[in-house]
């Protein structure tokens, strides 16, 4: 059974139900290059930045008025072309991902061509199966190992997507 989705633009509410929930493993990747282990901290400091975000969705599956995941678009220059993504999940996010990567591939990557980007990128905890492989399906590339990136010298691994290919689709 194919899950339906919403999305919406993120309330701090919806920071914080997603944070205090989010799974280990997502948790382990954004603590590892912070200087603490705090969910609330951590949701705080989010949702004071989500508005400067050029781009922010909170996805939830229907039937549920809480979202399972969050997901933004935080520059990385001046000029705007390049930025990072970010994403963290609830436990359900396994019934959300497929519709996730389809919303993706079909209206997000076009959006954010549009909007100018030529390169997406994101750091993933090299053990961090479940979401390498998400990014994989969603069209991102696995460039490289970043060693000792994390706070105790977890490698991360360095993943894009590049306008060109997002144009090449």
């Amino acid at each position: 059974m194919v899950s339906r989705i919403w999305r919406r633009m993120p309330t701090a509410g919806d920071v914080f139900d997603v944070a205090l929930n989010m799974r280990d493993s997502d948790a382990s990747e954004i603590f590892a290059n912070r200087r603490d282990d705090d969910r609330r901290r951590f949701a705080a400091e989010t949702a004071a930045a989500l508005p400067h975000a050029p781009m922010a969705l909170a996805y939830g599956l229907d039937g549920s008025p809480k979202p399972c995941a969050l997901l933004w678009v935080w520059p990385l220059d001046e000029s705007g072309a390049l930025a990072s993504v970010n994403l963290f999940a609830t436990s359900d996010f396994p019934r959300l991902a497929g519709a996730l990567v389809r919303d993706l591939r079909t209206r997000l990557g076009p959006m954010l061509v549009a909007a100018g980007f030529r390169r997406l990128e994101c750091r993933v905890l090299e053990t961090h199966t479940q979401s390498r492989r998400f990014i994989r399906h969603a069209g991102g590339a696995e460039e490289g190992a970043c060693r000792a990136f994390g706070r105790n010298n977890e490698t991360f691994i360095l993943c894009a997507w590049l306008r060109t290919e997002w144009e090449n689709r």
